[in-house]
């Protein structure tokens, strides 16, 4: 998702869903809390999108990430 990896201060973006609930989940880390405010102007267009197609307004929460292991499988694009 270029629109997203290609901001200032781009850490991490990780997207699940609960299948059984139709649920979603996206969360992502930047280098700081600036980076992030920026990043929310830039990132309007993907919430109307989503706001169109699930019918309902996504919820933006902000928290520190305090601890994070993230491993790359040999071979992966990082």
């Amino acid at each position: 998702m270029p629109i997203i990896t290609n901001q200032k201060g781009f850490r991490s973006v990780v997207q699940a869903v609960n299948r059984q609930n139709g649920k979603v989940l996206a969360g992502s880390s930047w280098d700081t809390a600036a980076d992030r405010e920026a990043s929310h102007a830039a990132l309007a267009p993907i919430r109307e999108e989503l706001m169109a197609t699930a019918g309902s307004s996504p919820q933006v929460e902000n928290y520190d990430v305090v601890f994070a292991d993230v491993r790359v499988a040999a071979g992966a694009r990082s």
